[in-house]
């Protein structure tokens, strides 16, 4: 396992947190799934949802819901229509000088294609 889970889960929060004020831009539960589905791949080193509905659960801190539950999530969020419209254009446009306001500096910012396998 790349990262531990329970540190994936508080990294999760500790963003939904910082994030509060971008219900302008994406509705919350939008914007919770997007970093279950962020923190879930971090975990199980994949970009498959069959494999990836087995960790939601101990991300949200609900480990009573069936992982089918879990796996219907991930499918209808990708599947809205705002992910599927606006959420990728907000990744890569307006995230990047939002997380930068964080702190205050000013950085650069590189974009890396990573073509490793895990």
């Amino acid at each position: 396992m790349l990262c531990n889970v329970t540190h994936i889960a508080r990294l999760r929060s500790s963003l939904l947190d910082k994030s509060k004020d971008l219900d302008q831009h994406l509705p919350p539960a939008l914007l919770n799934n997007l970093l279950v589905v962020g923190c879930a791949i971090l975990i199980k080193e994949t970009v498959n949802l069959n494999k990836l509905k087995n960790h939601v659960g101990l991300l949200l801190g609900n480990r009573q819901t069936k992982t089918d539950s879990h796996y219907k999530r991930l499918t209808r969020f990708f599947n809205d229509k705002i992910a599927l419209h606006k959420l990728w254009k907000w990744l890569i446009v307006w995230m990047p000088d939002y997380i930068k306001g964080w702190d205050g500096r000013s950085r650069n910012w590189y974009l890396t294609l990573d073509g490793t396998s895990w």
